[in-house]
């Protein structure tokens, strides 16, 4: 009963507040949720480091984003401040670019020690649309 309404809230919030956030992002979209153009830039279009920071962006992700909600949970503003940091140049090096902004917003309110109902939101959306990223990028690119 109570994830329901957690649920509802975040869903409400979302549709009302962050109406160009979906839910879905990513999955369903004509247009993948990464660009590429900066790697490729930087790598002078070698494919081989392209997939190798891929590849490691799929495998550190997650784990990244375990470490991200357990800092809220507990409320360590100094390691979550230090981990969205150093997670939202990793979203600009593999273009998550929309995401990037949420990791931004979160960083703000983090540095701020805001602890508020949207903080918490807004490490639930990162955190889905970072899984969402990572299953499309293991599948476009068979990592």
């Amino acid at each position: 009963m109570r994830n329901q309404k957690v649920n509802r809230t975040i869903n409400r919030t979302i549709n009302n507040k962050y109406r160009e956030i979906s839910i879905d992002d990513g999955m369903n979209q004509v247009n993948p949720p990464y660009n590429l153009t900066y790697l490729n830039e930087i790598s002078s279009g070698d494919q081989q480091f392209v997939l190798s920071i891929l590849s490691q962006f799929v495998k550190d992700t997650p784990v990244l984003l375990n470490e991200i909600r357990e800092a809220y949970k507990k409320r360590d503003w100094a390691d979550l401040h230090f981990l969205v940091h150093k997670f939202a140049s990793t979203l600009l090096l593999v273009g998550l670019n929309d995401i990037h902004e949420e990791v931004s917003r979160l960083e703000n309110f983090v540095k701020n020690r805001t602890d508020s109902m949207e903080t918490g939101l807004l490490v639930e959306i990162v955190n889905h649309r970072c899984e969402v990223a990572v299953q499309v990028i293991k599948q476009d690119f068979n990592l």
